[in-house]
């Protein structure tokens, strides 16, 4: 982010420098945070808006300690909220067509409640799409090919589309699709690479093939 490379964890120093969960790498020697985070469960971080975006269990971010629930963005300004966070459970964001968007174990986004899965307009939660949330946690996503992908050990949407562990959005319509006949377990890991999705996880079938828990 910005020509520094952003590490967290659980530590409380990086190269002899005092720093809480957080720390930044220049190319020759590391630094705070501003304060860093309240917690080592941090989960993702991603790019929305030229903001550094961090995820994870943490309720408050910097010094002085700003109160931030789930997931909170830093800049050129420093740490700031978006808006009232999300409850407890988001382990990933991505950003897609201009809206960041959250998942994990999410029962609140905001004032709103959602089902583990939640859009961020740049002012505002939301339910995403429809409103069509999913039946069991979201563990990873991805934006591929200009489509919004996530993986999980959910199995079908609110309204009963089978997913079977991965899915992607139709933003025409607002709703989640299925990849084919999807996967057998769980997906915890997405990436884009070349003209190709990669799935990796703890499946062995994916879309009716036989595979060791990685598949494209």
């Amino acid at each position: 982010y910005n020509g520094e490379l952003y590490v967290a964890g659980n530590f409380y120093e990086a190269g002899g420098v005092p720093v809480n969960n957080l720390a930044k790498w220049n190319g020759s020697s590391w630094s705070d945070v501003n304060g860093g985070l309240n917690s080592t469960s941090v989960r993702h971080m991603t790019i929305y808006n030229g903001e550094l975006i961090v995820v994870g269990n943490f309720t408050s971010v910097g010094t002085p300690s700003l109160p931030a629930y789930g997931i909170a963005r830093y800049g050129a300004a420093g740490w700031d909220t978006l808006g009232q966070g999300v409850t407890p459970g988001a382990v990933t964001a991505s950003t897609y067509n201009g809206n960041l968007y959250a998942a994990g174990t999410i029962a609140i986004a905001g004032t709103t409640p959602v089902e583990n899965v939640a859009k961020w307009d740049g002012t505002n939660w939301s339910k995403v799409g429809l409103g069509d949330g999913l039946n069991a946690q979201v563990e990873c996503s991805e934006v591929h090919n200009n489509e919004l992908y996530i993986g999980g050990s959910f199995t079908e949407t609110n309204n009963q589309i089978i997913l079977n562990h991965i899915a992607r959005f139709n933003a025409g319509v607002g709703i989640w699709q299925p990849l084919y006949t999807g996967m057998n377990q769980d997906v915890s890991c997405l990436l884009s690479y070349g003209n190709d999705l990669y799935a990796g996880g703890f499946f062995t079938i994916a879309g009716g093939l036989v595979c060791n828990n990685i598949a494209r």
